[in-house]
């Protein structure tokens, strides 16, 4: 029997920081953000967000991969995120570049409290961002920008293999989320700007990573039983080739800016 996909709860953002932990590592070992050609930092660029005096807040930074590209730019920039590890990878990616006008905290979003405000607040294809509340937490950090970028279509077969045989029908409604943003601010008078980008990423992973990897996608929003696991762990294996699993994931993004304080 297929089960809907489920809302998060307290119990799996919980579990989604241990599982972020352990990947911390694999994703410290990305670069950094490319500072002229990332869409965001253009779209940043263009909007005229990016000064030498303004601050900025990243939500959900993982390893400081925008955060530390942003602090060459800025007056000062704070990444949080609820993953311990992460954020000491985030640490040693400053420390590495010699910032010392960047900080970084461990804490959920809804969690959040600094102990200031800022130019600028973005989030960045992260998890963290799930509700309206979370949007209105974004806002009222924010003095000037928001940024956020989401997903509003993400395609992977092996992924998708993995939930159908784990019994979910279908997976996260990322239109639905989007809809629910952008009618919530333009209810509230914010009246955000939008822009849309596909994007295709290819990469070969062996038959055990690929398994963990797509289980841990799951996980990030349901707790599975043996036997799910099982059966996911099954249909990975009908993918693989040569012992490979191919990864490729097409998705369809949208950035959606709008003022904090309202200037059109």
């Amino acid at each position: 029997m297929h089960q809907s996909w489920p809302a998060r709860t307290s119990q799996d953002e919980d579990q989604s920081s241990g599982i972020w932990d352990r990947e911390a590592r694999q994703w410290a070992q990305k670069p950094d953000a490319d500072s002229e050609n990332d869409p965001l930092i253009v779209l940043m660029r263009q909007k005229g967000a990016l000064a030498p005096e303004h601050s900025f807040l990243d939500v959900g930074c993982g390893p400081g991969r925008y955060s530390v590209v942003l602090a060459r730019e800025a007056k000062f920039v704070v990444g949080c995120d609820s993953s311990a590890e992460m954020i000491r990878a985030a640490r040693q990616r400053a420390l590495t570049e010699g910032r010392r006008n960047v900080r970084f905290e461990v804490s959920s979003w809804k969690s959040f409290c600094p102990r200031e405000v800022f130019d600028v607040v973005f989030a960045h294809r992260t998890g963290a961002i799930d509700s309206v509340e979370d949007i209105e937490h974004m806002t009222r950090l924010s003095r000037r920008w928001c940024f956020y970028t989401v997903f509003l279509r993400r395609e992977n077969k092996a992924v998708a293999a993995v939930r159908k045989a784990a019994g979910f029908a279908g997976g996260p409604r990322y239109d639905q989320h989007v809809c629910r943003v952008l009618s919530h601010l333009i209810e509230k008078g914010f009246f955000p700007h939008i822009s849309y980008r596909s994007e295709v990423r290819s990469k070969l992973m062996p038959i055990e990573h690929a398994t963990q990897w797509c289980l841990n996608r799951l996980r990030l929003r349901a707790q599975l039983s043996l036997q799910q696991q099982e059966q996911a762990a099954s249909a990975v294996s009908l993918l693989a080739r040569d012992g490979m699993i191919d990864m490729t994931q097409q998705a369809l993004l949208v950035d959606i800016d709008w003022r904090a304080d309202k200037e059109l």
